[in-house]
């Protein structure tokens, strides 16, 4: 006779008098304590650190580099949010670039 895993997980459990909804609540108790924790981390630190400076000519390279990336993922728009999570440059530098780039032609920014 072959058991499937669920059954085999339910009869141990009851061998150890834990009910298998009891271990699941509590494990997705932990799980959602555990990414709270660190979401609330994550943000701590992005406060701590904020956006870097660097030079518009070293920013600028690092845009484009991105929307290069992005382009070949076959993505068309890249929005602020985008530029700032994953360069984590101010978004006033971002603007300044941006414009200057539109200037040249360069239309995957929304």
């Amino acid at each position: 006779m072959m058991l499937d895993l669920s059954t085999i997980i339910d009869q141990a459990m009851k061998s150890y008098g834990e009910s298998p909804l009891t271990i699941n609540i509590d494990c997705n108790t932990y799980l959602l304590e555990k990414i709270e924790e660190l979401e609330n981390r994550v943000k701590t630190l992005a406060q701590t650190i904020g956006p870097r400076q660097i030079p518009d000519e070293y920013a600028e390279l690092e845009i484009v580099e991105f929307i290069r990336q992005r382009k070949s993922m076959g993505k068309s728009t890249i929005d602020m949010l985008d530029f700032m999570q994953a360069l984590n440059l101010p978004s006033d530098q971002i603007d300044r670039i941006m414009e200057k780039l539109k200037k040249k032609g360069v239309k995957e920014y929304e």
